[in-house]
């Protein structure tokens, strides 16, 4: 499963791309062409053309190993566009990161969002969301007014995105892990727009 998972990562790396971020390319830095590739889906700057909704309770259920393989990673497609509603459990601004040139910068850092179905799930029960610096900076998304989101029920549109570096800490990936911080490798990443509802 992971090797058709990177066969597919290398194929869509060759998506169009806006050249350059802040001096920083889509493939951001890399060590390997699965780097590359993650780096490159992590930093795509056009929305999706075509988007499914998708119910946040089969984003987190627990894996079907017959459907979805056995880390889970067969359930959705990094093509895939989706829009899904749940709240804002938690919000973190990330450090230095190869897909974003290991920049220490501010406006070039990532927010990774925990997203449930209740204001206070576990994050072991959350699905992640991360908003890039392309995004944040095209939607004028400011620090204060992401984490201002935290506890709200919200709507986010975006790609998805099977992040494998994390299956170590995923429980349908890795259940008997010590720390599980996420239900799945399954994000949106990027978030290409976010509406705040009643």
């Amino acid at each position: 499963m992971m090797r058709l998972l990177l066969a597919s990562l290398l194929a869509f790396s060759a998506f169009a791309q806006k050249p350059m971020f802040h001096n920083c390319p889509p493939e951001g830095t890399w060590k390997t062409e699965e780097d590359k590739a993650l780096n490159t889906l992590k930093n795509r700057w056009q929305a999706p053309t075509q988007v499914k909704k998708v119910e946040l309770s089969a984003v987190v259920a627990p894996v079907n190993k017959a459907r979805d393989g056995a880390d889970d990673s067969g359930r959705f497609q990094n093509t895939q566009g989706a829009t899904i509603e749940g709240f804002i459990v938690a919000v973190k601004f990330e450090g230095a990161e190869g897909c974003n040139c290991e920049s220490t910068a501010p406006t070039e850092r990532d927010f990774h969002i925990w997203f449930g179905l209740t204001p206070d799930a576990p994050k072991r029960e959350c699905m992640i969301v991360e908003i890039a610096p392309r995004w944040r900076e095209a939607m004028r998304w400011t620090p204060d007014e992401i984490k201002g989101w935290k506890g709200h029920r919200v709507r986010v549109t975006g790609w998805f995105f099977f992040d494998p570096r994390h299956a170590s800490m995923a429980v349908n990936s890795t259940p008997g892990a010590k720390v599980l911080a996420r239900a799945t490798c399954w994000e949106l990443h990027p978030v290409t727009a976010l509406e705040v509802l009643p």
